[in-house]
């Protein structure tokens, strides 16, 4: 059986906010953007100050989302959680990885990397199994 992976244009004419939706559904961070506003734009300043290598503190987060401190807490702790973030300089935060892109290409790299490992586990004990029949 091979496995196949079928790439999906995006297309060329797309918002930031688009972009930004479609990573944080996959993420599983929203389920639509509706009740995702505050996170689309938590995500957004994320990317921008990692362009000036700047770390963001809640309360910078919370005034660039329009929410009070406890909720702009709340969400970066869902980032946090994640591993969308980390994080930085004790009060701050900035994406886990220098870009957006490479902080999803970690996230890519470590699950297959698991998912392969867990595979290879299960083979080796099926390889066991069936020479035990032998």
């Amino acid at each position: 059986m091979q496995i196949e992976i079928n790439e999906q244009e995006i297309p060329k004419d797309v918002s930031g906010r688009y972009l930004a939706i479609f990573v944080l559904k996959t993420f599983g961070i929203i389920n639509n953007e509706k009740t995702g506003e505050s996170d689309i734009k938590m995500l957004l300043a994320f990317v921008k100050y990692a362009k000036l290598e700047k770390p963001l503190s809640a309360e910078e987060l919370s005034q660039m989302s329009g929410l009070k401190l406890a909720a702009a807490y709340k969400h970066i702790n869902k980032f946090l959680d994640a591993e969308i973030i980390k994080k930085v300089d004790g009060t701050k935060y900035s994406l886990s990885e220098s870009t957006l892109e490479n902080t999803i290409k970690w996230h890519i790299s470590k699950n297959v990397e698991k998912t392969l490992n867990n595979v290879s586990v299960f083979a080796a004990a099926l390889d066991a199994e069936i020479s035990k029949e032998f």
